[in-house]
């Protein structure tokens, strides 16, 4: 599907924006797969 990923840095009183900004800061990898019906995050968090 070759669409972009991008995060954005939302308004301090935005009410969203900010999951791919926190899935960032905690995990040591992430990405997301495209599928037909929507995408999936995956994330790996160091234990």
């Amino acid at each position: 599907m070759g669409l972009e990923v991008v995060l954005h840095h939302p308004d301090l009183d935005a009410e969203g924006g900010r999951g791919l900004a926190m899935v960032s800061s905690l995990a040591v990898a992430w990405g997301v797969d495209h599928l037909e019906t929507g995408k999936t995050v995956w994330f790996v968090l160091q234990g």
